[in-house]
Protein backbone atom coordinates (compact mmCIF):
# COMPACT_ATOMS: atom_id res chain seq x y z
CA UNK A 1 0.00 0.00 0.00
CA UNK A 2 3.22 2.13 0.22
CA UNK A 3 3.37 2.23 -3.68
CA UNK A 4 0.89 4.49 -6.16
CA UNK A 5 -0.32 8.04 -5.90
CA UNK A 6 -3.48 9.64 -6.35
CA UNK A 7 -4.30 12.90 -8.15
CA UNK A 8 -5.96 15.92 -6.46
CA UNK A 9 -7.22 18.50 -8.62
CA UNK A 10 -7.26 22.23 -7.43
CA UNK A 11 -10.91 22.76 -7.38
CA UNK A 12 -10.92 20.99 -4.27
CA UNK A 13 -10.12 24.05 -2.17
CA UNK A 14 -13.89 25.08 -3.58
CA UNK A 15 -15.49 21.51 -2.45
CA UNK A 16 -17.34 21.19 0.55
CA UNK A 17 -15.07 18.29 1.43
CA UNK A 18 -12.47 20.88 2.04
CA UNK A 19 -14.82 22.98 3.71
CA UNK A 20 -14.35 20.90 7.28
CA UNK A 21 -11.00 19.57 8.41
CA UNK A 22 -12.18 15.81 9.03
CA UNK A 23 -13.95 15.18 6.29
CA UNK A 24 -11.00 16.16 4.12
CA UNK A 25 -9.31 13.89 6.18
CA UNK A 26 -11.14 11.05 6.11
CA UNK A 27 -11.56 11.34 2.52
CA UNK A 28 -7.74 11.67 1.41
CA UNK A 29 -7.50 8.48 3.79
CA UNK A 30 -10.16 6.61 1.52
CA UNK A 31 -7.94 8.14 -1.56
CA UNK A 32 -4.90 6.28 -0.18
CA UNK A 33 -6.75 3.14 0.78
CA UNK A 34 -7.78 2.59 -2.53
CA UNK A 35 -6.12 0.13 -4.26
CA UNK A 36 -4.87 1.41 -7.52
CA UNK A 37 -4.93 -2.18 -9.46
CA UNK A 38 -7.21 -5.15 -8.93
CA UNK A 39 -5.94 -7.67 -5.97
CA UNK A 40 -6.85 -10.84 -4.83
CA UNK A 41 -7.88 -11.59 -0.72
CA UNK A 42 -7.76 -15.50 -1.08
CA UNK A 43 -9.13 -15.86 2.29
CA UNK A 44 -11.92 -14.06 1.60
CA UNK A 45 -12.16 -15.27 -1.82
CA UNK A 46 -12.60 -11.67 -3.22
CA UNK A 47 -11.36 -9.59 -5.60
CA UNK A 48 -10.89 -6.07 -5.36
CA UNK A 49 -10.88 -3.66 -8.03
CA UNK A 50 -8.53 -0.40 -8.66
CA UNK A 51 -10.98 2.23 -6.53
CA UNK A 52 -11.99 -0.20 -3.85
CA UNK A 53 -10.70 -1.22 -0.49
CA UNK A 54 -11.92 -3.34 2.66
CA UNK A 55 -13.41 -0.91 5.41
CA UNK A 56 -13.49 -1.13 8.73
CA UNK A 57 -14.81 1.53 11.08
CA UNK A 58 -12.79 0.17 14.42
CA UNK A 59 -9.37 -0.04 12.30
CA UNK A 60 -9.89 2.82 11.12
CA UNK A 61 -10.74 4.53 13.68
CA UNK A 62 -7.34 3.44 14.75
CA UNK A 63 -5.32 4.82 11.65
CA UNK A 64 -7.23 7.55 11.57
CA UNK A 65 -6.87 8.59 15.08
CA UNK A 66 -10.46 9.47 15.46
CA UNK A 67 -13.59 8.24 17.34
CA UNK A 68 -15.47 5.60 15.77
CA UNK A 69 -18.53 7.95 15.55
CA UNK A 70 -16.79 10.38 13.93
CA UNK A 71 -15.18 8.26 11.28
CA UNK A 72 -18.88 6.90 10.69
CA UNK A 73 -20.33 10.43 10.38
CA UNK A 74 -17.43 11.54 7.80
CA UNK A 75 -18.07 8.52 5.75
CA UNK A 76 -21.73 9.43 5.94
CA UNK A 77 -20.97 12.42 4.78
CA UNK A 78 -18.77 11.02 1.57
CA UNK A 79 -21.75 9.03 0.48
CA UNK A 80 -24.67 11.57 0.73
CA UNK A 81 -21.80 13.33 -1.44
CA UNK A 82 -22.02 10.64 -3.83
CA UNK A 83 -17.84 10.25 -3.56
CA UNK A 84 -18.19 6.63 -2.89
CA UNK A 85 -20.52 3.66 -2.60
CA UNK A 86 -20.76 1.10 0.36
CA UNK A 87 -22.11 -2.21 0.47
CA UNK A 88 -22.15 -3.56 3.68
CA UNK A 89 -20.77 -7.31 4.80
CA UNK A 90 -22.36 -7.57 8.35
CA UNK A 91 -21.75 -11.25 8.81
CA UNK A 92 -18.06 -10.66 7.63
CA UNK A 93 -17.27 -7.76 9.58
CA UNK A 94 -16.12 -5.69 7.04
CA UNK A 95 -17.56 -3.35 4.13
CA UNK A 96 -16.74 -2.66 0.97
CA UNK A 97 -15.89 0.75 -0.65
CA UNK A 98 -15.66 2.05 -3.86
CA UNK A 99 -14.64 5.34 -4.86
CA UNK A 100 -16.56 6.59 -7.60
CA UNK A 101 -14.70 8.00 -11.01
CA UNK A 102 -11.40 6.46 -9.27
CA UNK A 103 -9.89 7.22 -12.32
CA UNK A 104 -9.81 11.04 -12.29
CA UNK A 105 -7.76 10.64 -9.41
CA UNK A 106 -5.21 8.55 -11.71
CA UNK A 107 -2.72 9.74 -14.02
CA UNK A 108 -0.22 6.92 -15.38
CA UNK A 109 3.02 7.81 -14.39
CA UNK A 110 6.20 5.90 -14.89
CA UNK A 111 8.83 5.57 -12.37
CA UNK A 112 10.65 7.80 -13.65
CA UNK A 113 7.79 10.36 -12.85
CA UNK A 114 6.85 11.10 -16.57
CA UNK A 115 3.43 10.64 -18.33
CA UNK A 116 3.40 6.91 -19.57
CA UNK A 117 0.88 7.30 -22.01
CA UNK A 118 -0.65 3.96 -21.26
CA UNK A 119 -4.37 3.91 -21.73
CA UNK A 120 -6.81 4.78 -18.84
CA UNK A 121 -9.77 2.80 -18.00
CA UNK A 122 -12.89 4.15 -17.03
CA UNK A 123 -15.02 2.57 -14.33
CA UNK A 124 -19.26 3.23 -14.21
CA UNK A 125 -20.91 3.51 -10.71
CA UNK A 126 -20.85 -0.25 -10.67
CA UNK A 127 -16.97 -0.32 -11.38
CA UNK A 128 -17.76 -2.25 -14.57
CA UNK A 129 -15.44 -1.37 -17.30
CA UNK A 130 -17.42 1.26 -19.86
CA UNK A 131 -14.47 2.78 -21.56
CA UNK A 132 -10.92 2.85 -22.37
CA UNK A 133 -9.41 6.02 -23.13
CA UNK A 134 -5.61 7.07 -24.78
CA UNK A 135 -4.29 10.17 -23.84
CA UNK A 136 -5.20 12.82 -26.55
CA UNK A 137 -2.33 14.18 -28.71
CA UNK A 138 -2.53 17.69 -29.48
CA UNK A 139 -6.09 18.32 -27.76
CA UNK A 140 -5.25 21.75 -27.73
CA UNK A 141 -5.41 22.15 -31.50
CA UNK A 142 -8.35 20.39 -31.86
CA UNK A 143 -9.71 22.64 -29.18
CA UNK A 144 -9.00 25.79 -31.13
CA UNK A 145 -10.04 23.83 -34.36
CA UNK A 146 -13.68 23.01 -32.68
CA UNK A 147 -14.41 25.88 -31.59
CA UNK A 148 -13.49 27.81 -34.95
CA UNK A 149 -15.91 25.42 -37.15
CA UNK A 150 -19.54 26.67 -37.68
CA UNK A 151 -21.28 23.03 -37.27
CA UNK A 152 -20.70 21.88 -33.30
CA UNK A 153 -22.58 17.97 -33.45
CA UNK A 154 -21.06 14.81 -32.61
CA UNK A 155 -18.03 16.23 -31.11
CA UNK A 156 -16.91 12.29 -29.42
CA UNK A 157 -16.46 11.60 -33.24
CA UNK A 158 -15.30 14.38 -34.57
CA UNK A 159 -12.43 13.71 -31.69
CA UNK A 160 -12.02 10.14 -33.22
CA UNK A 161 -11.32 11.29 -36.66
CA UNK A 162 -9.36 13.84 -35.17
CA UNK A 163 -6.63 11.64 -33.38
CA UNK A 164 -6.92 9.41 -36.69
CA UNK A 165 -5.57 11.94 -39.04
CA UNK A 166 -3.69 14.74 -37.33
CA UNK A 167 -0.32 15.19 -37.42
CA UNK A 168 1.00 19.10 -36.61
CA UNK A 169 1.64 20.01 -40.41
CA UNK A 170 -1.92 20.38 -40.67
CA UNK A 171 -3.13 22.70 -38.39
CA UNK A 172 -2.95 25.73 -40.28
CA UNK A 173 -3.76 24.78 -43.43
CA UNK A 174 -7.29 22.97 -41.51
CA UNK A 175 -7.45 26.73 -39.27
CA UNK A 176 -7.35 28.28 -42.52
CA UNK A 177 -9.71 26.40 -44.82
CA UNK A 178 -11.88 27.04 -42.19
CA UNK A 179 -11.76 30.13 -41.68
CA UNK A 180 -12.26 30.41 -45.09
CA UNK A 181 -15.14 27.91 -45.94
CA UNK A 182 -17.55 29.20 -42.80
CA UNK A 183 -17.99 32.56 -45.04
CA UNK A 184 -19.26 30.67 -47.97
CA UNK A 185 -23.04 30.60 -48.40
CA UNK A 186 -22.99 26.81 -48.59
CA UNK A 187 -21.65 26.84 -45.08
CA UNK A 188 -23.49 30.02 -43.90
CA UNK A 189 -26.93 28.57 -44.71
CA UNK A 190 -26.60 25.16 -42.65
CA UNK A 191 -25.01 22.95 -45.43
CA UNK A 192 -21.45 22.27 -43.41
CA UNK A 193 -20.62 18.49 -42.95
CA UNK A 194 -20.23 17.38 -39.42
CA UNK A 195 -16.62 18.11 -38.38
CA UNK A 196 -15.94 14.61 -38.69
CA UNK A 197 -16.96 14.17 -41.88
CA UNK A 198 -14.61 17.68 -42.26
CA UNK A 199 -11.62 16.07 -41.39
CA UNK A 200 -12.14 12.48 -43.12
CA UNK A 201 -12.89 13.67 -46.16
CA UNK A 202 -9.89 16.00 -46.13
CA UNK A 203 -12.20 18.63 -46.82
CA UNK A 204 -9.77 21.19 -46.15
CA UNK A 205 -8.47 20.79 -49.21
CA UNK A 206 -11.93 21.84 -51.02
CA UNK A 207 -11.26 24.66 -53.45
CA UNK A 208 -13.97 28.31 -53.45
CA UNK A 209 -15.99 28.39 -56.65
CA UNK A 210 -16.60 31.78 -57.89
CA UNK A 211 -18.07 34.57 -55.71
CA UNK A 212 -21.21 35.73 -55.55
CA UNK A 213 -22.98 39.33 -56.12
CA UNK A 214 -22.03 40.19 -52.21
CA UNK A 215 -18.68 39.16 -52.58
CA UNK A 216 -18.20 35.92 -50.67
CA UNK A 217 -17.91 32.60 -52.06
CA UNK A 218 -21.06 31.05 -53.34
CA UNK A 219 -19.68 26.71 -52.60
CA UNK A 220 -16.32 24.81 -51.81
CA UNK A 221 -16.01 20.96 -53.41
CA UNK A 222 -13.66 18.62 -53.61
CA UNK A 223 -10.09 18.92 -55.27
Amino acid sequence: MSKGHIKLHRKLLDSEVFSNANTLKVWIWVLLKSNHAQKSIPNLNIKLKPGQFLYGRNSASQELQMAPSSVRNQVSKLLSLQLILMDSFKDKGYSLVTVRKWATYQDEIAEDGQKSGHKQVIYNNNTSIVSVQEPVQHLKEFEILWMEYPKKVARKEALKAFKQVFNPSLFKPMLHAIKIQKKTKQYQTGFAPNFSTWIRGERYLDVLEEKGTNGLPLVCHGI
